[in-house]
């Protein structure tokens, strides 16, 4: 997978696309898939995702890396935050099969329907 900025010509003007895609050989031939464009999230954000897909796997060695403007903390460390897309689509679940309806909207229907 990579970020593939292109140059489109349209009307007289020169426009940047920057286009995930993926690669790969068929027989003797490279097909190119288009995964999504990804131009409408900002030069700067397509910049930071086509460096780190180049850099991918080497994380921890970016402070070396010339051109590097600023270093990540030492002390860096991830939190996931609360998962809330299974909850979501459970809730979608139950209000399309009418069950939200058939428990009511009372204390003990909420209670019951998020059990």
């Amino acid at each position: 997978m990579y970020v593939d900025k292109c140059a489109v010509k349209s009307s007289g003007k020169t426009y940047t696309r920057y286009l995930l895609r993926e690669s790969r050989r068929e027989g003797k031939k490279t097909v190119k898939t288009t995964i999504l464009n990804i131009t409408p999230w900002g030069e700067q954000t397509c910049e930071a995702i086509r460096f780190a897909l180049k850099n991918q796997g080497r994380i921890e060695h970016i402070d070396a890396m010339p051109g590097n403007r600023a270093a990540l903390p030492n002390d860096l460390t991830l939190t996931q935050a609360k998962p809330v897309g299974d909850v979501w689509l459970l809730h979608q679940l139950a209000v399309k099969t009418g069950l939200a309806d058939a428990i009511g909207d009372t204390d003990k229907g909420r209670l019951a329907l998020w059990q």
